[in-house]
């Protein structure tokens, strides 16, 4: 267990100008915060409450961390995070750089009263992203001609609430010697994810697309729940000349389409 020294030295000189004589509606509140989950040794922590954003890092030792804060009182929105690296978060929402993939980012969220002294928030930390693995039939040659791209309408997600973020996806990735591809994508908010075929014999950014799959829809229409707490991983199986695709979403049963 770690506690942010600082945090708690804070914690008290602000709760030390207060009394019980004293009108309590103007002094903050004190939130302790119990996290577990995720795959990273840190964690950031957000609490906004009206227009003001308070944060607190901590380290995450075993199962988990205990970590208190100052905040303000009223309703809050709280938010614990882990894995962010090359996205990137202004306190509202966190963005998905044009280009790049989605971070391994586990997280939690939830709206709470801290109208109070002292309040308390259990914070679990769920899977935001699932990878995507794309194996193409015909790329076990070392000529294979053809690179891929995946498109979508998800850039992200609001800071607050984890709600899916409106924004444009790409990502460009190559099949070699028939291994799969590997991306990293956000919770989705439709089906608009689309896996582009690009002609890998024209250089630089204006290569054309040669043919496109609607991947989200076969996504979806094999009952992918984008709204679970921790999204599995999809595999992909396509063979681009005889317009077949075979998904299976871990780790439940395979379907053919």
């Amino acid at each position: 267990m770690y506690r942010t020294l600082s945090a708690i030295a804070f914690s008290m000189v602000m709760l030390c100008g207060c009394s019980i004589k004293t009108d309590r509606s103007e002094c903050p509140c004190l939130l302790n915060v119990d996290v577990c989950g995720g795959l990273e040794k840190s964690v950031d922590l957000y609490c906004w409450t009206g227009d003001k954003t308070f944060t607190a890092h901590s380290i995450l030792e075993g199962d988990g961390t205990k970590e208190c804060f100052v905040v303000g009182r009223g309703m809050s929105s709280f938010l614990a995070m882990s894995g962010m690296h090359s996205c990137v978060g202004d306190g509202k929402c966190l963005r998905i750089p044009f280009g790049s993939e989605m971070d391994e980012i586990y997280a939690f969220s939830t709206q709470m009263d801290t109208d109070c002294d002292c309040a308390e928030v259990r914070a679990e930390l769920h899977r935001q992203f699932a990878f995507l693995y794309v194996s193409v039939k015909g790329s076990e040659s070392d000529n294979y001609p053809y690179g891929l791209k995946l498109t979508g309408n998800t850039c992200g997600f609001d800071m607050r609430t984890l709600e899916p973020l409106e924004g444009p996806f790409s990502v460009s990735t190559r099949p070699y010697l028939g291994n799969c591809c590997r991306i990293c994508i956000p919770r989705q908010r439709d089906d608009s994810l689309t896996m582009l075929f690009i002609d890998g014999q024209v250089k630089g950014k204006g290569a054309p697309s040669i043919g496109e799959i609607p991947l989200g829809r076969h996504i979806s229409a094999d009952g992918y729940d984008w709204s679970r707490e921790d999204l599995p991983d999809i595999y992909v199986n396509v063979d681009y000349v005889k317009s077949e695709i075979n998904i299976t979403v871990d780790p439940w049963e395979k379907i053919e389409l």
